[in-house]
């Protein structure tokens, strides 16, 4: 696709047969819609809850292109994988964890990476998944001061970027008091 859909309504002009989507239809790779509604999960008193209206926006979004030619709803991320490295769909819903499949897979050129769609209220927003690594500060001062002042270098960055697919960003958190046990 030279240019890739920058709104959910694009989305819908340009996926057809000719040029299918594939979309693993799970919690984690749909979570992105629900902010593209204009919802979330966190209100302003840092209180989870789940926003309901724009869900069902965007679960109606859903069900209508599931009626449509060229939107395949997969069950999980290895079959909308599958899909686009035989070139059975155009668009590939995932994350960066997918390209070093993608790259050995396919001729050099033939992925490109795009932003999700955005909707008629704001931009997708999807899951951030964490990986991480704690260290207690007080067992092992040395190896923690040296992750933060290597982690902010940005060479560093761009090395674990390009070879996990990950950003890298180490944070000190204070050590706060904790509470007595219950007994």
């Amino acid at each position: 696709m030279e240019t890739p859909p920058k709104t959910l309504h694009e989305l819908l002009l340009q996926v057809d047969s000719e040029h299918p989507l594939a979309m693993p239809l799970t919690f984690f790779y749909a979570y992105w819609g629900l902010g593209a509604y204009g919802g979330q999960i966190a209100g302003e008193d840092d209180n989870l809850y789940f926003d309901q209206a724009a869900a069902v926006e965007w679960l109606q979004w859903l069900r209508a292109a599931a009626r449509r030619p060229g939107f395949y709803f997969t069950r999980g991320r290895a079959e909308a994988e599958y899909l686009f490295i035989k070139r059975e769909a155009a668009f590939l819903v995932s994350g960066p964890w997918s390209l070093p499949r993608l790259a050995e897979a396919l001729p050099a050129g033939e992925v490109a990476v795009a932003l999700l769609p955005s909707g008629p209220s704001n931009r997708a927003s999807p899951i951030l998944e964490v990986e991480g690594v704690m260290l207690n500060a007080g067992a092992v001062a040395d190896a923690v001061t040296l992750l933060q002042r290597r982690a902010g270098k940005p060479d560093a960055a761009e090395a674990f970027l390009r070879e996990t697919a990950h950003v890298l960003r180490a944070i000190a958190i204070e050590q706060q008091d904790t509470p007595a046990p219950v007994q």
